[in-house]
């Protein structure tokens, strides 16, 4: 359903560690399940918006982690992941 957002809490993960990363990463691929969930793929254009959305969400979570990570501000705790 376009417009779904999830927030995606990791307040509980050590994330300068493999195993923190790793959890985190299987949020991220939870969350973008939930806000981007599979249609009936026979049709064309919902395949199409399925792609774009899980496209858009992941794109989006990452960008988020990259800033959070880059700039040490792990206390923000909190990825806001949204389907297109």
């Amino acid at each position: 359903e376009p417009g779904m957002r999830a927030a995606l809490l990791y307040a509980d993960l050590d994330l300068s560690s493999s195993g923190g990363r790793a959890a985190l990463d299987g949020r991220i691929h939870a969350a973008v399940e939930r806000v981007c969930p599979q249609p009936d793929l026979r049709r064309l254009e919902m395949r199409h918006w399925y792609e774009a959305c899980r496209a858009h969400a992941q794109a989006s979570a990452q960008q988020q982690l990259a800033v959070v990570l880059g700039r040490g501000q792990l206390a923000q705790n909190t990825l806001q992941i949204s389907g297109r």
